[in-house]
């Protein structure tokens, strides 16, 4: 927020937190963010379930905490959010939102899984077009995009499945 770099999204979740009279005030109603249209597009859902995928690939809940972590970590990269595994940004991850009615959503994750919370951007035509897309009921999922850096042959009866204990998640970066 000092850097003004903050998004529509995080400075509206400031100023609910912190109150009408708070510094943030000024900027929600410079802006008219406080208003039903102006109001920045965010959603949320599972991203990475703990479960063994279509592609017979399971990422463990610790290797899921270690990429998302570095990803929130790496300011740079911008936390983005991505169509469908592409190069077009439409948006970023939020650590967590504050919405009018005062529920708190919180990106993380726990035994399940990946849960994120996205700010859509709305200045550019694919952006709009997601968002437009979400509305209609169109796009209704997450999923993660990511290299695995270490992995292992698992066995569950039957079944062999690829075990990702570790991985970058797309717009993350890890030494190796």
């Amino acid at each position: 927020y000092v850097a003004r770099i903050a998004s529509p999204g995080e400075i509206l979740t400031l100023y609910r937190y912190f109150g009408p009279e708070s510094k943030y005030a000024p900027d929600i109603h410079h802006n008219n963010w406080d208003t039903e249209e102006s109001e920045p597009m965010v959603v949320g859902g599972p991203a990475s379930g703990v479960t063994i995928d279509k592609e017979q690939h399971l990422i463990t809940s610790s290797a899921l905490k270690k990429a998302f972590d570095r990803f929130m970590g790496n300011f740079r990269a911008g936390r983005g959010i991505n169509i469908f595994h592409s190069d077009t940004r439409v948006g970023w991850v939020l650590p967590a939102y504050i919405n009018k009615q005062g529920e708190i959503f919180k990106s993380g994750v726990d035994k399940n899984g990946l849960w994120v919370i996205s700010e859509l951007s709305n200045d550019t035509p694919i952006a709009k077009k997601v968002i437009e897309e979400i509305k209609n009921d169109k796009i209704k999922s997450y999923s993660i995009a990511g290299s695995a850096t270490d992995t292992e042959i698992m066995h569950k009866g039957a079944q062999v499945y690829l075990q990702v204990n570790d991985l970058c998640i797309v717009g993350e970066t890890k030494v190796l």
